[in-house]
């Protein structure tokens, strides 16, 4: 019965963080994290320890803690890791228990299905691990230089550990000119030379993007982009 009531406080503490991390509270949401968290660490309670660890993590981003950004991503991974593999292991231990005898194959199927999906789930959490650390990296370099060439030509081979990346540019709004400056223009690692795209050229997906402040993807250039460019 203890249990329960400290697990119904843990979860109490942290709904009151989602509520200061709306209104960007996020010192505060914290602390009713760190509350959490001490009681979920006495109970072992994997469940609420990972979504204390994934909510620390979105805090400390948003504030721009990067380390511990990192820090609480990867507790939350190896935490996922964990009850993946004890739900894996629990559902391994049933199936041989109304089976004593040899898995059917209906089972076998079974089984390898559950496998295929924690691997999935696995690696989007590495995934998702390896962004957070690409953009760290990104940020001490920018902070470790001024020279912008050196910056773009850092970030351009960060992104292309992340994705394949054949093109890559980097272009600053010029407002005398209202158009868009690329400063910065590569393609398969060949350099480019600088062009000047008008903001009132409606064919370009970069000067959509910047109009309209977002950002969208399209798989080969035979899908219909008409909703972005005329």
């Amino acid at each position: 019965e203890e249990t329960k009531e400290r697990f119904h406080i843990a979860e109490i503490y942290i709904e009151f963080s989602k509520i200061y991390m709306d209104i960007k509270n996020y010192e505060k949401a914290i602390e009713f994290l760190i509350k959490s968290s001490d009681l979920a660490d006495k109970m072992s309670a994997k469940s609420l320890q990972c979504i204390i660890y994934q909510l620390m993590s979105e805090a400390n981003k948003a504030i721009g803690n990067i380390d511990l950004t990192l820090h609480y991503s990867y507790k939350a991974l190896e935490t996922r890791r964990a009850m993946d593999e004890e739900d894996r292991q629990q559902k391994l231990r049933n199936i041989i228990f109304r089976k004593e005898a040899a898995l059917t194959e209906k089972e076998k199927e079974s089984y390898r299905i559950l496998n295929a999906e924690l691997e999935h789930q696995t690696k989007n959490l590495r995934d998702a691990y390896s962004t957070l650390k690409a953009v760290s990296d990104i940020g001490k370099q920018l902070t470790a230089t001024l020279d912008l060439p050196t910056i773009y030509r850092s970030v351009n081979h960060h992104v292309k550990s992340l994705m394949p990346c054949d093109v890559f540019g980097v272009a600053l709004y010029n407002e005398v000119g209202n158009s868009i400056e690329y400063q910065y223009l590569v393609e398969d690692d060949t350099s480019l030379e600088s062009s000047t795209i008008p903001l009132n050229q409606k064919s370009s997906f970069a000067v959509y993007c910047f109009k309209n402040s977002e950002s969208f993807i399209v798989n080969t250039m035979n899908e219909d982009t008409s909703q972005y460019t005329d």
